[in-house]
């Protein structure tokens, strides 16, 4: 194993490749089958409470380990890697399903980047489940054709090309907003690289158009509408992350008047990568606040 993971990793430090290989051996997938579905998620930790981890657009529960190793020694995580489907009500329900077969009733949320718009729709759904929500590094869900337009516009194009191709342009995509410190950036290229050649297809990129496209359309918020969920939320971006923008800030509010904003300065768009140690801490005293 050793041998064929350190290919592609020329260049790496070789305790950063060895941490990788010990969250492999440490943190095995769990299988259920949801509607004739196969999912896969991690389920680790200690705690009374459990966090219910939402990863982003690389869609595989392993590329949040750097979030799972972060918390799990507080909490019980569950984290699920997000099949290729087309409705956020199917992602939501597979989720759902997971939490029963894990006997949870009631869970902590945070959703990154993708994972925050999932966990939006999830609150809406599932509002009983959820006892507080993190929403980080992501945009709120609000109702604007544009982003459907959008949506509908990359999922064509998506459609039309060879999954060499579109494989590529989504990897470059994510590449650009995954903001990590610079000792990490060789990892972090050499990781993206397999990730995409080993396990996501052109369905997973299809799916992540689907589905936020159908979210726009199902579960986005519309101005005027009395909001679904009143708990506790905390939204936090990094200072130079492209979504803190001061119409992100109005529409969190909008939608979640009662949400905290955190901003940790000098962040980018994955924040928890760049500064884990302030990261960590504001995660941990909102939830440790009950």
């Amino acid at each position: 194993m050793m041998n064929s993971v350190n290919r592609g990793y020329e260049g790496v430090p070789q305790e950063q490749i060895e941490r990788l290989l010990k969250f492999r051996s440490e943190h095995p997938g769990k299988h259920i089958n949801v509607a004739g579905v196969a999912w896969e998620y991690i389920s680790c930790g200690r705690g009374t409470e459990t966090l219910l981890l939402l990863t982003g657009g690389l869609r595989v529960a392993e590329a949040s380990f750097g979030f799972i190793q972060m918390f799990e020694d507080a909490y019980r995580v569950i984290a699920p890697t997000y099949p290729p489907l087309t409705t956020m009500d199917e992602l939501v329900d597979g989720i759902a399903a997971i939490l029963d077969a894990e006997e949870v009733l009631g869970v902590l949320v945070l959703g990154q980047s993708y994972g925050g718009g999932l966990a939006q729709a999830l609150i809406r759904r599932y509002p009983s489940r959820v006892k507080k929500v993190v929403l980080s590094g992501t945009a709120p869900l609000i109702a604007l054709r544009w982003k459907k337009v959008i949506n509908s516009l990359f999922l064509a194009l998506m459609s039309l090309l060879p999954e060499n191709m579109a494989l590529n342009i989504f990897r470059r995509s994510i590449s650009s907003v995954i903001t990590v410190r610079e000792s990490e950036r060789t990892f972090w290229e050499a990781y993206l690289k397999e990730l995409f050649e080993r396990h996501l297809t052109k369905p997973d990129i299809l799916s992540h158009f689907h589905t936020s496209r159908d979210a726009q359309t199902k579960y986005a918020y519309r101005s005027g509408e009395e909001s679904s969920w009143s708990g506790d939320v905390l939204v936090i971006w990094g200072e130079n992350d492209h979504l803190r923008t001061e119409r992100g800030r109005r529409g969190m509010l909008e939608i979640y008047p009662q949400a905290q904003i955190h901003v940790i300065l000098g962040g980018g768009h994955t924040v928890a990568m760049s500064n884990p140690a302030e990261y960590a801490a504001a995660v941990r005293g909102f939830f440790d606040e009950m």
